[in-house]
């Protein structure tokens, strides 16, 4: 009981003397600056700063050679699709096994 006691009168005293440091450090005037917006300075923009996007048609692209590219055993099987005759009851048996049961 004694301990709780001396504790919370720690804490008060800490706190009190926390906050009395803290006035004298700001000299006792508390002005917090709250912005309006965090995007209000992103939002401003001069107006001489936006340049049009302008497409160059007279510009294209080569066509991509691809015949000598080398084509390993793991793109054979894409797009294939596979199916198989499993049902549930043959998951669960083989999910148990796995498990160790």
């Amino acid at each position: 009981m004694n301990n709780d006691v001396l504790l919370i009168l720690l804490y008060i005293t800490v706190f009190g003397l926390g906050y009395a440091f803290g006035r004298l450090k700001t000299g006792g005037a508390v002005n917090p600056t709250v912005p309006t917006s965090f995007l209000k300075n992103a939002s401003i923009r001069p107006t001489s700063a936006i340049v049009p996007v302008h497409i160059d048609e007279t510009k294209y692209v080569a066509p991509i050679q691809t015949a000598g590219l080398v084509l390993g055993e793991s793109t054979n099987s894409i797009g294939k699709t596979t199916t198989t005759t499993d049902d549930i009851q043959s998951s669960v048996s083989k999910l148990a096994q796995l498990k160790g049961k």
